[in-house]
């Protein structure tokens, strides 16, 4: 056989060789989550959304995710028993059983995750206790550190939530500044500094007492229970402390969006004077979750004559379930609580237990019960007050 001598024939041959033996050999298939190849080689799934192969099992909305005679049943693709009894429908089957394909069929289960089914067939649908995810969006090394602790992603209606309840690093500006916590999670509490340098302490800021007063109809008997708290020996340490001035924000009022700025930012003696003589009893919605929001984000600074650099300290008293009356996009709690942390204000709520829930986020150390009896108010005011925020 005559050699080839060609050198540019060797070369595009090499080059063809060469391009051949370089060809990527494709991966092994991930059968847990391969919706070509779900479970085994070649299993292809119908639905070809994301999530379609879970746990190595094709997962379903409907029957058209499912190759017939398989049906969708508690978001899995189930298999015909074709020796199964005939039946038409789940119910002509027993306990354990599906009516797939005119046939009694046992039903596969798994393991629950969150889909909005009942995978494991223990009746329930995404128990927290199985499908809940914890969470951290702190930067690394920081959760554990001081105040930073991980959150949960619930399963919600099928769909994750959010990271909820977690705490990652904030500046230690504000309430930060003086909560007694390593609130950026540095090593030092209420400083910075850390390691072999040692912690220096922040200062404390100047603060603003708002007082967020709800004078619905319901809140009657409540009203001057509520002036009476703030004229107490527990804040009369603060009368006469430049650090610190007043300010009355109705939530009740006659006209929408129902807030009223009804004493700017003043000395204790003026503001209590308008208080104990402002009116009650009005009628009108009561949009708490607005009012603690606006707060925070600055838009009522300039009516309250409020420094920006002094830590709003937000009081509310009131009966009601949180309302907002925003719109297109209602407020809710998280955001509501994130404005408090972006502006460093702290929140204390007095209200029925019932509507604690509303406030848990960012004031669940800080939720009090209303009461008739002031005294009662002002011993539980008197938790909030003794933070390193308040000292003398």
């Amino acid at each position: 056989m005559q050699r080839l001598k060609h050198p540019l024939l060797i070369g595009v041959l090499i080059g063809m060789l060469g391009c051949a033996g370089a060809k990527k050999i494709k991966e092994s298939p991930d059968h847990m989550v391969d919706p070509d190849n779900c479970g085994q080689k070649g299993n292809v799934c119908v639905s070809r959304n994301d999530g379609a192969c879970r746990e190595g099992y094709c997962r379903c909305n409907g029957n058209n995710d499912c190759h017939w005679p398989e049906e969708c049943r508690t978001g899995v693709c189930q298999p015909q028993d074709k020796d199964g009894l005939s039946c038409l429908t789940d119910n002509d089957c027993g306990g354990g059983q599906f009516c797939i394909g005119n046939h009694c069929s046992r039903s596969v289960c798994l393991s629950e995750i969150c889909d909005g089914f009942d995978n494991n067939c223990d009746g329930q649908v995404d128990e927290p206790e199985k499908t809940d995810i914890a969470c951290y969006n702190g930067p690394p090394g920081t959760l554990g550190i001081g105040a930073c602790h991980a959150g949960i992603r619930s399963c919600f209606m099928g769909v994750y939530t959010p990271c909820l309840h977690e705490f990652v690093p904030h500046a230690e500006v504000g309430r930060f500044s003086c909560d007694g916590k390593d609130s950026d999670c540095d090593g030092c509490i209420d400083g910075s500094g850390g390691g072999t340098i040692g912690c220096k302490v922040a200062p404390v800021p100047t603060a603003t007492f708002i007082i967020v007063l709800d004078t619905s109809g319901s809140m009657s008997m409540y009203i001057e229970p509520s002036k009476m708290v703030l004229d107490t020996p527990t804040f009369a340490k603060f009368k006469d402390d430049l650090r610190f001035k007043w300010c009355l924000i109705d939530v009740a009022a006659e006209t929408f969006p129902f807030i009223k700025v009804v004493q700017s930012c003043t000395d204790f003696d003026t503001f209590l004077n308008t208080l104990n003589t402002f009116a009650q009893g009005q009628n009108g919605g009561e949009p708490t979750y607005d009012a603690v929001y606006n707060i925070s984000t600055g838009i009522y600074d300039a009516e309250l004559n409020l420094n920006p650099d002094s830590m709003p300290v937000i009081i509310v008293f009131g009966d009601e379930y949180a309302q907002t009356l925003m719109t297109p996009v209602p407020l809710n709690e998280f955001k509501v609580c994130d404005a408090l942390d972006n502006r460093g204000a702290f929140l204390t709520i007095i209200t029925h237990p019932l509507v604690y829930p509303d406030w848990d986020e960012c004031a669940a150390d800080f939720s009090y019960p209303l009461s008739i009896v002031p005294a009662e108010m002002e011993e539980s005011l008197k938790g909030a007050l003794s933070l390193p925020c308040f000292k003398d």
